[in-house]
């Protein structure tokens, strides 16, 4: 047991992608040190390009040394960008102040650039003018006192390199908040794709079972009532509750199935009109009376008005069970462009269709989000309840 051999550790995509990532990154930044120590070097030998007063003399060998020490805190302007600069621009007064000034300080502008691009809301805005400022300040007051006589190309060169350097940086990092602002939009839109599908499942859910549980519970009275009287009836019963959770486990299942494939639904057909005798069959055998009427032409519908104008239907059917006391009519009406679900039964309670429970709150929504209509009301005794759907891909509601 203690012995026993250690599996090996492998790595994972993102600790790939992460090593190529810093490797990359490592890469870069000895190629931008590498080319600052060039770049410089070459002032230095050159004899100080564009500078008030160049050196009389070839360099020593000590001053390419202090090159190097100008360049190298660019290897923690990515960590530490504000203390970078201020070490390259310290190396670069001391070499201005050993051999003579340089012209264009690249050091202290590519640090000045990682300064501008990495400033964030914990970046101390004040601390970092002051030492840019200083920094300044140090540097043209080195080159002075090396030449002897005011650093007038010091003075313009150096403020418009990191002047440039300071935007580029800015520009830079705006482009970096932008990208972060659109990868936080889309994890929102996102995470509201989800809540939406969410709540969709919630309304199948409820729709589902909502309606088989209130079918159940008829037949289950009735097999109750029965049963000492009629056993066979009871026996019809008790296999039509049978039949409908058999049926409601697998509308569920499909229904969950949804979510990982759209094309796929567990071999269970997804609810649309066309399953409309089913639903009105099951309520026939426990007892209501549904009459069903279809005006004009059936056709076929767009899958989400389909499934709509069945989900309607069927929570229509339920309240009519549940809250009614007579029989139920149910009406389609396929228009021109629209399709017409009404559902109407007598009604116990007139002030109904003013307190929408979860059911007809579903409903409506489910009119509202394929673009149509949907009204529950209590006419003459009577509830109505009606939804108008587009019956055309894009046809007003």
């Amino acid at each position: 047991m203690g012995g026993g051999t250690r599996r090996p550790v492998i790595p994972t995509l993102d600790d790939v992608s992460s090593r190529r990532w810093w490797l990359l990154r490592g890469v870069h930044d000895a190629a931008v040190v590498v080319a600052t120590f060039v770049a410089t070097a070459m002032f230095v030998r050159d004899g100080q390009i564009a500078v008030t007063q160049p050196a009389q003399h070839s360099p020593r060998w000590f001053v390419f040394v202090l090159v190097g020490v100008t360049v190298a805190p660019l290897l923690v302007r990515h960590t530490r960008p504000v203390l970078a600069f201020a070490a390259s621009t310290i190396a670069l007064s001391a070499l201005a102040l050993v051999e003579a000034p340089i012209g264009v300080p690249l050091a202290s502008g590519v640090a000045l650039y990682s300064v501008a691009a990495s400033r964030g809301p914990t970046v101390r805005h004040v601390r970092t003018g002051l030492v840019v400022a200083g920094g300044f300040v140090v540097y043209v007051a080195s080159c002075a006192i090396s030449i002897g006589t005011a650093p007038w190309s010091e003075l313009l060169h150096t403020a418009l390199l990191w002047s440039a350097c300071w935007l580029a940086g800015e520009r830079a990092r705006l482009q970096r908040e932008q990208i972060e602002e659109l990868r936080r939009d889309a994890v929102r839109e996102r995470a509201l794709a989800a809540a939406e599908e969410r709540t969709r499942i919630a309304r199948d859910l409820h729709d589902a079972v909502g309606h088989a549980i209130n079918v159940i519970a008829v037949h289950a009275g009735a097999a109750r009532l029965r049963h000492g009287e009629t056993p066979d009836r009871s026996l019809v019963a008790l296999t039509t509750i049978e039949d409908l959770a058999r049926q409601t486990v697998a509308e569920i299942d499909g229904i969950v199935a949804g979510l990982r494939s759209v094309d796929d639904l567990c071999g269970v057909a997804p609810a649309s009109l066309e399953s409309l005798p089913s639903l009105v069959r099951q309520h026939l055998d426990a007892g209501h009376h549904v009459a069903v009427k279809v005006c004009g032409v059936p056709r076929r519908l767009p899958v989400a008005v389909d499934q709509a104008a069945y989900r309607i239907a069927q929570e229509g059917l339920t309240n009519a069970t549940r809250h009614g006391c007579g029989p139920v009519e149910v009406q389609l009406d396929y228009g021109e462009h629209v399709v017409a679900v009404t559902i109407t039964n007598p009604s116990r309670d007139h002030g109904r269709a003013t307190r929408f429970g979860h059911g007809l709150t579903g409903a409506h929504e489910r009119a509202y989000l394929v673009g149509g209509q949907f009204d529950a009301t209590v006419d003459s005794g009577r509830f109505v309840l009606t939804a108008v759907l587009p019956a055309d891909p894009g046809s007003p509601g």
